[in-house]
């Protein structure tokens, strides 16, 4: 209701279905840190704030959710209820 969009951080997020249908089913739009390695803070947020034209640009895109998009090293990378493991 608010326009809020979630910024996460959770590394197996792809490997828990409970969690990913939660997110889904309240509507949710996220923007999830990816990587299997572990980062610092700072690196999180370097991550983030490379990434933010184009994360503005989905969020103008997609005002309305659910969706969830990978914020990878190099690109962000939607991911899908389908992609679940």
């Amino acid at each position: 209701r608010r326009g809020l969009v979630v910024i996460a951080r959770d590394k197996k997020l792809r490997t828990k279905p409970v969690e990913i249908r939660t997110l889904w089913e309240h509507g949710l739009r996220v923007f999830n840190i990816g990587g299997k390695r572990d980062m610092s803070t700072w690196d999180w947020l370097v991550r983030v704030v490379r990434h933010w034209p184009q994360m503005e640009q989905i969020v103008a895109d997609r005002p309305a959710g659910p969706w969830i998009y990978m914020l990878n090293e190099k690109a962000i990378v939607e991911f899908t209820p389908q992609d679940i493991n």
